[in-house]
């Protein structure tokens, strides 16, 4: 976050209290993308299974994904990343700043299996 200028024409910076953002969560997906709508469906195996809207071509599945997520998390979209299984359905998704638990509530509570 950008400051006041100063009497010399200096920009200050002024720290925002990142603090709480340094953990990291790792949260195991199922997905189903080119689906009728983003929505997550349930839990199947100990994986959240999600369905987007978005082809699985150029990794546009993996993007909405990864938004899908931060949404939920309450968090910026560059804090999500897919780490592992970027070409299967299967994934691990890291979220930075999330806490598990308050994560697979946010996730679950969108249920539309119910």
């Amino acid at each position: 976050m950008l400051g006041r200028v100063p009497r010399g024409g200096h920009k200050l910076r002024f720290a925002t209290g990142t603090r709480g953002l340094s953990m990291t969560t790792d949260l195991h997906v199922r997905l189903q993308p080119r689906a009728r709508r983003d929505e997550v469906v349930g839990e199947r195996g100990g994986a959240i299974v999600i369905r987007v809207t978005a082809p699985p071509v150029d990794g546009k599945a993996n993007a909405a994904l990864c938004a899908f997520v931060a949404r939920a998390a309450g968090v910026g979209r560059s804090r999500v990343s897919v780490v592992r299984g970027l070409s299967s359905r299967d994934k691990v998704v890291r979220v930075e700043g999330a806490d598990e638990m308050a994560l697979k509530r946010a996730l679950l509570s969108q249920r539309t299996d119910l």
